[in-house]
């Protein structure tokens, strides 16, 4: 994962309104997960199906990018990207990937 991505959750979470944010990885022998939770406002869930549109935003500025082109690329890589609501408020980010071979 590119830091671009990772700064685009990131800032994500800023114009959200969120005061903590937390990262994680979680590895498994099957993949590594990294979770990005925050305490923002959170995604309505009228539009979560949408998050990874490219063009789609809540906001009136930005491109409505950053989302689409980090699933792309994580997909690209055989993985996965989920954004769910936290309760009682905020977004957790799921990026899981699965782990190159070793020797």
């Amino acid at each position: 994962m590119c830091i671009r991505d990772r700064l685009n959750i990131m800032e994500n979470a800023r114009h959200a309104q969120a005061r903590r944010v937390s990262a994680r990885v979680e590895r498994t022998s099957e993949h590594i997960a990294i979770v990005v939770e925050d305490d923002g406002d959170g995604v309505s869930p009228d539009v979560l199906p949408r998050v990874f549109e490219p063009h789609f935003s809540t906001r009136t500025s930005g491109s409505g990018l950053g989302l689409a082109i980090s699933k792309r690329m994580v997909d690209s890589w055989g993985g996965s990207i989920q954004l769910s609501p936290r309760v009682p408020r905020g977004t957790l980010v799921r990026l899981t990937l699965v782990p190159a071979a070793t020797p």
